[in-house]
């Protein structure tokens, strides 16, 4: 059995998983029910053991949005909630306590190597997974292999690709990011501007629903200019990575059915690739367990199992 750890951006989140990916166990936390007081580091270790019970956990895998020190377990920066387990190495506390390895990366890296993991068209050796939640994230496995660079951040932000040079300052200094435009928080500062929506409990939600009505025009405006903003950023994606085949998750692709077949008629016109159209753009199978899976089977943890990857 194998322990499955995700850090999202609302929620914290663990799995016990069977051999064969199936996930025998789920329990799933808000983040902030984890700042009721006391520390915050044993809260996480007394959740984390009662969840195990006396299960016999051979390895395990946690999950982190951030900036992540893969080699180290830990993580180094973030925003907002996830800050609760900054700079503390749990990927090594967690190994020392249940005696066996654990390791720790990137959610985005997590996602798409849960992906291409379980994918069923096994001919895929190229892949980058999009997910579009609070913010943008964005991971490659080529060559079989996760994709690292020089430094924590190196594959991974392709949310920071900027699409409109005029566009607003993003937090990370440059301007016009394609997460200010197609993550969940970059289409709420849209709708917000418009007055669409305000004070309401899931305005993302509501917002394709009056798409899904044809008849609201200031929506369908809205929409027809996210679909060229997410265009344009695969695009950019398609140029800067190369891969055979893009799968996009995360929360605003639930609403997939109204997005993918648009944008992919619009990719497939505007990417430089040879032969034309050659990327296959999809929506992704595993969902919400894909962080998860990828944490369960990082490839360190195969190599430590003696797996051929």
């Amino acid at each position: 059995m194998r322990l499955a750890i995700e850090f999202g951006g609302t929620n914290f989140k663990m799995g016990l998983v069977e051999e064969n990916g199936n996930i025998l166990k789920q329990k799933n936390i808000p983040l902030r029910d984890l700042l009721g007081g006391g520390n915050i580091l044993d809260s996480i270790l007394n959740i984390i053991e009662k969840f195990i019970e006396s299960k016999d956990i051979k390895c395990g895998g946690i999950s982190s949005k951030g900036l992540v020190d893969h080699e180290n377990g830990v993580v180094l920066d973030d925003v907002g909630e996830g800050k609760l387990i900054k700079n503390i190495p749990l990927g090594k506390i967690l190994s020392k306590k249940y005696a066996v390895p654990f390791v720790m990366d990137n959610d985005a890296r997590c996602y798409a190597w849960g992906e291409w993991r379980f994918l069923q068209e096994k001919d895929i050796n190229n892949l980058t997974v999009v997910t579009f939640g609070t913010g943008i994230g964005c991971a490659s496995v080529f060559g079989g292999k996760m994709l690292y660079g020089t430094d924590h951040l190196s594959g991974i932000m392709g949310g920071h690709i900027s699409i409109c040079k005029n566009g607003p300052k993003c937090y990370c200094g440059n301007y016009g990011c394609f997460e200010q435009y197609c993550s969940k928080n970059g289409l709420m500062r849209i709708l917000s501007s418009k007055d669409l929506y305000l004070g309401d409990v899931d305005p993302i939600k509501l917002f394709f629903q009056r798409v899904r009505e044809k008849n609201n025009g200031l929506e369908n405006s809205i929409f027809e200019d996210f679909l060229k903003n997410l265009s344009i950023g695969l695009t950019n994606i398609i140029h800067a990575y190369g891969p055979d085949l893009i799968i996009l998750g995360g929360g605003i692709m639930r609403s997939a059915d109204l997005i993918i077949n648009k944008i992919t008629k619009t990719v497939d016109k505007m990417a430089f690739t040879v032969p034309k159209g050659r990327v296959k753009i999809i929506q992704s199978s595993l969902g919400d367990k894909a962080p998860l899976l990828g944490a369960a089977f990082h490839p360190k943890l195969e190599k430590i199992n003696g797996y051929t990857i």
